[in-house]
């Protein structure tokens, strides 16, 4: 038979053992909730650029490299929307969404003067891209290649195969 102080021990060893696994869980439900919210953030950013696009169809692409890396920005996003369908919070981050890019786009609206130029013809750019389907080729002949960009746009192409 044990000691009382053996068991004393054992008791309080097990009850920090339970406490610790408790604050991990709670650690880790923390991470997912905060991933969730940037997500959504970058969910309403992708939805604000896509109406911005539509008012302006009429701009001119110019930088091609700037086009590369938007559009990667914009996959990203998309792909971080499809994570999203498989979590059972989603009615509710959708709602919460669509009241947060409501007010959002009330603010920018002031901004957008300011930005206009810049802001949208990035933006445009992203859509025609997307549209046209550019070519690894084309853009490589617009840009004489520096090994980052070819490297990159070769691997988005593989990828997207």
């Amino acid at each position: 038979m044990l000691p009382p102080a053996s068991k004393c021990r054992r008791a309080r060893d097990a009850a920090a053992v339970a406490a610790h696994q408790q604050q991990q869980q709670q650690q880790h439900q923390q991470q997912q909730q905060q991933q969730q919210q940037q997500q959504q953030h970058q969910q309403q950013q992708q939805q604000q650029q896509q109406q911005q696009l539509q008012q302006l169809q009429q701009q001119q692409q110019q930088q091609q490299q700037q086009q590369h890396h938007n559009q990667h920005q914009q996959q990203q996003q998309q792909q971080q929307q499809q994570q999203q369908h498989h979590h059972h919070n989603q009615h509710h981050q959708q709602q919460q969404q669509q009241h947060q890019q409501h007010q959002q786009q009330q603010h920018q609206q002031h901004q957008r003067q300011h930005q206009q130029q810049q802001q949208q013809q990035q933006q445009q750019q992203q859509q025609q891209q997307q549209q046209q389907g550019v070519t690894l080729r084309d853009i490589l002949k617009e840009n004489p290649s520096s090994p980052s960009i070819e490297g990159k746009l070769r691997k988005r192409e593989v990828d997207s195969l």
